[in-house]
């Protein structure tokens, strides 16, 4: 299958939905191009170019999702806004002495981000408090204006 080919095959299949007809061709060339990880000069530039089982396989699996109702910014990870591109983000807020002490090791930040990652969510930071209610007051404010969730784990 190639680009037009899968374009068209995207569209058709968004076009069944009734909640999705007024976006299909949007939709359908946004989860090609995040699919391929390319370019939309390039998505234009190469219609003909053959898409990998790989990407074909993600490409149908986006469709999947958004067919399911699922929004294409929790598919994408982005959104759009005048030009901008906005991710969406969250930090995770890592709460314990035991940490901090070195007596107990953090397992859950791996977990997490592996979690967040299919959902289209970047773990951009992570910060360790100890079991200070200042502390985690301070950080959790500081989190929660700079990304869209914060995560915590451990605590008092």
């Amino acid at each position: 299958m190639n680009i037009r080919e899968a374009l068209a095959h995207g569209r058709q299949q968004l076009e069944a939905s009734p909640e999705l007809r007024a976006d299909v061709a949007r939709d359908a060339a946004a989860l090609l191009l995040h699919a391929l990880g390319v370019s939309r000069a390039e998505l234009l530039a190469n219609p003909d170019r053959a898409l990998t089982p790989a990407q074909q396989s993600a490409f149908e699996g986006h469709i999947r999702r958004r067919l399911a109702n699922e929004p294409i910014q929790y598919i994408l990870g982005e959104q759009e806004f005048y030009g901008l591109t906005l991710r969406v983000t969250a930090a995770v807020l890592i709460i314990g002495d035991e940490i901090l002490s070195g007596r107990t090791r953090d397992t859950n930040l791996n977990d997490i981000a592996r979690y967040l990652a299919p959902f289209g969510v970047d773990v951009a930071e992570a910060r360790v408090v100890g079991d200070e209610k200042g502390a985690i007051i301070g950080a959790l404010n500081a989190l929660r204006a700079a990304f869209d969730y914060v995560i915590t784990t451990g605590g008092i």
